[in-house]
């Protein structure tokens, strides 16, 4: 999942049909690997999240996130607005159109309730 924003903290836009493409893929992944034993693990939680809202998926992304403050620590969760905030930026300055999904989350995130 780690290379789908690495692209924009690199400063670089992705190519937006292989991208759409690769972020399909790795949402279809994520997801089986939750719903078959991955279901309590924060990290696949928050790398769905990321990928949600990159696909501009904000309803599925906030319901993933608000089951990720139900449970997950808070360093965990706390982690993940930071990831939010750093692609946020990162797309911002690139003006990609996903930036606002993520300062919205981002708004809410920040005060720890999502829904």
């Amino acid at each position: 999942m780690n290379y789908l924003v690495t692209q924009f903290e690199a400063g670089h836009a992705p190519d937006e049909s292989s991208y759409q493409v690769e972020l399909a893929e790795t949402i279809a992944m994520l997801q089986a690997q939750i719903a078959s034993g991955r279901a309590d693990d924060c990290w696949a939680l928050a790398d769905l999240g990321v990928c949600y809202l990159l696909a501009l998926e904000t309803k599925s992304a906030k319901r993933v996130y608000s089951e990720m403050q139900s449970k997950c620590p808070p360093a965990v969760v706390d982690s993940s607005l930071s990831v939010l905030t750093s692609v946020a930026t990162a797309m911002e300055n690139l003006g990609d159109r996903r930036a606002r999904a993520f300062a919205e989350m981002i708004a809410n995130f920040g005060g720890k309730r999502i829904c």
